[in-house]
Parts: structure tokens; sequence; C-alpha cells
């Protein structure tokens, strides 16, 4: 902790000198840019670039744990991660690319390890029920992962590769070119890793050093995107995703001889048509998303094969007036699933959903917001989903709001079908939930000093919990077996200073989140008003970086609490405290420009686990070196 503090007295104090100096600098215009603001509505975050382009993230997963308010719950390094947003599951994230789901038909997960940064070129969280405006289910939230384009005439080149510890390479390329009618931008990625770091083995006597066994991975992956302009208000847009995952699973601590590979090929096309009026807005999306993961262990006779095919599409269209808009969003999905476990060839859901929100503004200070979202399980069942908001402008800098809604996750393919252990009778998740919050945003110092806070409060319950519990005839199965309570704090602070040759920014999240079992099975239950497992109960994050010139230092901490492991918190993992930093120079020349960057992460060679038995690497090192042609 005294290195954290030690680090915030000099960025502070750097920020307050910086002030003083700029008092004798000449004023020039002011320039609105809207994606300095980290937060672009009452609930949503917009992750900056800095994030996303930082070597020390190696995934999705990693860009969303080091600055957002959510928890990420991975299985090791190179292996399986998911997020958990307002204290949920992982299957009530949703995830969004291009205003598609993709979240898998089976299981409602998606395994953000297998999604590289080089592939975003936006990504936002809309926390809690923020999301309704994209669909249902995201009871904890969602992230919507963009890809952006610039009409310019440009042809620019990116090749990047990293070489790391544990002999992990990653190689990518991004090539973009076009004019001011179309644009065409393809990435390529290839990563490969033996992940055979040492760890201290705690489930035996005198802590023995060990290695990691069967831990490598080898993941290519391709992107394409195309967007064509035939007029200034209208765009036509394709983007095709193909990615191939080959990845050895290490076993637990407690068990050396157990082997596991799981392979995993998605295929996932969009195609879309947007026009832009001056009070009109509309676009249509059509998708087709292919997944087949290949599960294989020593121990099976025969490998275990599951295909889920998806065919999203997404109507959208919005209207304003003086001091009222009209949005609207029709969702149409069909979804299928193919698994022996299943007990058919193949399984099939349609899923009809219509969202309408009217946005009026009152008075300059105060706005409402009434949203109601219809949802129909064709031939199943039929939801009506409400959502109110109130903004308040108390000051140009300050502002507050509040809200109440509803929503639902319907059980997945797995929970109603599985063979044996899904359960036809599921009910859905049903979710209420309010917030109330600030958001205060000013520039200081002649503007030349970006500080954003804001906070919110929030409480949520999820009645008929879906939990995978075991029978006494040996097989595990879904039942609606919990109420589950939740309450929660999310605060940021963001402190930006990008003028000047000393250029500084600040982050720092704090996340509290209480998720409590309120369903007492009997007398002896002693999972009753307990903590969630693997549901941390506090978390902070801070992420630091300087710019002097072309020489740059980023530093990030994260602290995890404990979590428990079992449901009546008799057992936990202690908490933990995680650093990374890099250093590295950016040099130019005419049209080329080379960045060069080392970090060294778990700085202070922390031992520790996120899930228990599985080990997490200690210190290691990683070189990046990108080359640009602009």
């Amino acid at each position: 902790m005294k290195y954290i503090l030690v680090t915030l007295f000099l960025l502070i104090s750097s920020l307050l000198v910086g002030q003083r100096l700029h008092k004798d600098t000449i004023e020039i215009p002011e320039v609105a840019i809207s994606a300095e603001q980290s937060f672009i509505g009452s609930s949503e975050q917009q992750l900056d670039s800095t994030s996303l382009n930082n070597p020390v993230n190696h995934h999705l997963g990693e860009v969303l744990a080091s600055r957002a308010n959510l928890f990420m719950k991975s299985y090791g390094m190179g292996s399986m991660a998911t997020i958990a947003m307002r204290g949920s599951g992982a299957s009530h994230s949703n995830i969004y690319w291009n205003g598609i789901q993709l979240n898998s038909a089976s299981n409602g997960v998606v395994d953000l390890s297998l999604y590289p940064k080089l592939f975003l070129d936006e990504v936002q969280v809309d926390y809690g029920n923020a999301s309704l405006r994209s669909g249902s289910g995201g009871l904890g939230g969602a992230v919507q992962l963009n890809n952006l384009v610039e009409f310019k005439k440009r042809r620019e080149l990116s090749i990047s590769q990293d070489f790391g510890s544990f002999n992990y390479r990653n190689s990518s390329l991004k090539y973009s070119f076009g004019n001011s009618k179309w644009q065409s931008v393809s990435r390529i990625l290839y990563r490969t890793a033996d992940n055979n770091f040492n760890y201290q083995d705690i489930g035996e006597a005198g802590f023995p050093t060990k290695e990691v066994k069967n831990a490598s991975l080898l993941q290519n992956s391709f992107m394409q995107s195309i967007h064509f302009r035939p007029k200034e208000n209208q765009q036509l847009e394709a983007h095709l995703w193909v990615y191939n995952s080959d990845r050895n699973l290490p076993p637990l601590i407690t068990i050396s001889d157990f082997r596991e590979n799981q392979k995993d090929q998605s295929i996932r096309g969009v195609i879309g048509y947007k026009y832009y009026g001056e009070k009109y807005q509309f676009s249509i999306k059509s998708s087709m998303i292919k997944d087949e993961i290949t599960y294989t262990n020593s121990r099976l006779t025969q490998a275990s094969k599951s295909q889920n095919t998806s065919f999203r599409n997404v109507v959208e269209a919005e209207k304003k007036w003086n001091k009222t808009s009209l949005y609207s969003r029709l969702n149409l999905d069909f979804e299928e699933a193919a698994q022996l476990a299943l007990g058919s060839d193949k399984v099939q859901r349609k899923r009809i959903s219509a969202f309408a929100e009217v946005n009026q503004q009152w008075s300059q200070k105060f706005s409402t917001s009434l949203a109601v979202r219809k949802e129909i399980i064709v031939q199943e069942a039929q939801y009506l989903l409400p959502k109110l908001e109130l903004k308040y402008q108390l000051h140009k800098a300050l502002l507050l709001f509040s809200k109440i809604s509803e929503n639902i996750k319907y059980p997945t393919l797995n929970d109603l079908y599985w063979q044996a252990g899904g359960n036809p009778s599921l009910k859905a998740e049903q979710n209420r939930s309010a917030e109330v919050g600030f958001r205060f945003h000013k520039l200081l110092a002649q503007k030349s000093l970006d500080m954003l806070i804001s906070s919110t409060v929030y409480y949520s319950s999820i009645d008929n919990y879906i939990q995978w519990q075991p029978t006494a005839l040996g097989f595990w199965q879904a039942v609606n077996l919990r109420k589950v309570e939740i309450k929660g704090i999310e605060t940021r602070f963001e402190l930006k200073q990008q003028k000047g040759k000393l250029k500084k920014s600040l982050l720092a999240s704090y996340t509290y989140t209480q998720s409590l079992n309120k369903t007492m099975l009997n007398k002896e239950d002693g999972a009753f008003n307990q903590q969630l497992i693997y549901l941390p109960e506090h978390q902070t994050t801070i992420s630091a970086r300087l710019k002097y010139k072309s020489y740059f230092f980023n530093y990030q901490w994260q602290f995890v609490g404990a979590r428990y492991l079992s449901s009546d918190n008799s057992d936990w993992l202690p908490s933990y405290q995680l650093s990374n930093i890099s250093a590295g120079r950016s040099i130019c020349f005419k049209k080329h420009q080379l960045d060069v960057q080392f970090s060294v992460l778990n700085l202070f060679d922390l031992e520790y686990q996120a899930i228990q038995w599985r080990p997490m690497p200690n210190r290691n090192y990683q070189l990046s070196l990108t080359y640009h042609l602009l």
C-alpha cells in the first residue's frame, strides 16, 4: 500500500504544479472532444484508447478488470475468463458486437479470453438495466464492442510483436485503407504460449515448488470490416470475424495426472445499413454466428462436441423533435444448439423482442426517460419489462439521476434440456432494480485539467434464481432454488491533464457488492443470508499514466477482496493485490513510428489464486514492439 500512496502523492503533486505553470500560458479556444469523457450517460462508461492499446492487457477480460466496476473470474493464464456485474452471475452479463448479442445459446456465457483487444475500436459498459435498451437478460449489465470507421483518404499499417515470460508470443497486424466513399480494415492475430510457470503447491507438505503442466495454447483470429458510404447520410457495413483456439487446460493443484484440452472455433458475420437524417435515424443489421467447442480429457473415450448457431437481426429507429425523442428497437432471433447431452440432435428457440423509449426534456434542468420492452419466447412465454429514469442537472457540472426497472433472464438451452439435469419446468429469473447516483464533470486550471467523479448506489433482487445442485440420484440438476438480494456502490474518479509537455492521467474506482441468498430451504440451511460464492464484496483499481514528450510510464494496481468458496461462507480465498508497471518510448521518423514498451506484471511477485486450486503466475515480463506506417 505504501507504494500506491507514494505514486498517488507524486502524481497529484505534479498535477498541482502543472496548474500553477499553466497560469502564464496563452489561452486558446476550447475544442469539445466527446471521447475524452469516460461516462457518456448516467449508467454507461466508455473505456478510453489507453486501456485498449496497453499490451499489459492481453484480452477483453483483463481490459475490463483494469478499468470498469466489475469482477473478472479467471481460471488461469490463457484459460477461460468471465465477468460478473453488480453481484450477478457470468450468464447475467450480455456481450454485444456491433449491436449483435454474442452470448452462447447453450449456457449464456461468453469467454472473454478469446476476445483480443486488437479487434475492438470502442468498448462501452452498460451497468445494470441500462442494458435493457439492447436486450433482456443482462441483469448485471452489458458490454458493447464496436468497430468504428472514419471516412478519409488513408493507408495505415500497424504491426505488433509481443515477447513474454513462459514463451508467450503475440503477433498482430492491422491494415486500413480507403477514401471518403469506402473503407477497409483487416486485422490478424496469432498467439502462442507454454504457460509453464512455477508455483508453490500449498496442498502438499512443505509447499514445494512445481511447474504448471499441460497449459499451452495456440490461437489465431482474423477480422475483415468493409464500410461503404453511397451518400453522405447513408452507410453500408459488413464484418467477418473468424477465430480458432486450441488450449490445453492445466489440472487443479490437487490433481496432477489429469489432462484436458478444449478447441474453440467460431465464425461470425454481420451486415448492416444505416441512414442518418437531421432528426431521424434508421438502421438494420442481420447476423449469423456459429460456435463450436470440442472438449477432450484423459478419461474420456470420445470427444465431447457442442455446436451453437444463431441468426440475430436488429432494426433500430430514432425520431427527434424539439424536446422529445423516440427510440425503438426490434430484435428477431433464432437459436439452435446441437450436443449429444441435450437429448436431441438439435434444440431450437425463436425470440421476438420489441423496445420503445420516450425521452422528454421538460426544462433545462429536468428530463425523463420512459421505456418498455416486450419479450416473446415463441410458444413458451411472454414478458413486459418497464423502465423509468429521471435526470436533474443541479449544476452545469453536476447531474443527478435515478432509475427503476424490471428485467428477466430466460433459462438457457442447457438449463432446460441437458441430459441428465436439465429442467423443462424452470421459470425465468425475474429482476427488479433501483438506483440513484450523480456524475460531476468539470474542466479546471484554465480548462487544462479534466476531472470526473461519479457514484451510483443500487438495489436489486432476483427471484427464481437458477442454480445447479446435486440430486439423490448422483447427478446435478437446474432448479429455481433461490431469491437473491443485491446491494452495492460503484464509485469512479478520473483526472486528466493532456496539455503541456508532461501529460498525466489518474483513474481510481471502488466497487462494493453485497449479494445475499434470501431463501431458507430448511432450519439448518447455513446458506441463508450469506454472500454468493466467488463474488468479492470489495474491489478497487487504480491506473496512472505519465507521458513526457515521446516517453511514457503506466502503473496499474488492483485489489480483489476475499471470495467465499462455500454457500455457508465457512471457507474462502483470501484477498489479493496486484501491481503492473510498464514504460516505453515512441520513436517517430516522417510517416514511420515505432513504439517500444517493457512491462512487469505481478510486480511484487505475489502468490495467489483467483479460483481455488488453480495457480496464477508470479512476477513475469513482457516486451512489446509496434510499428506504425501512417
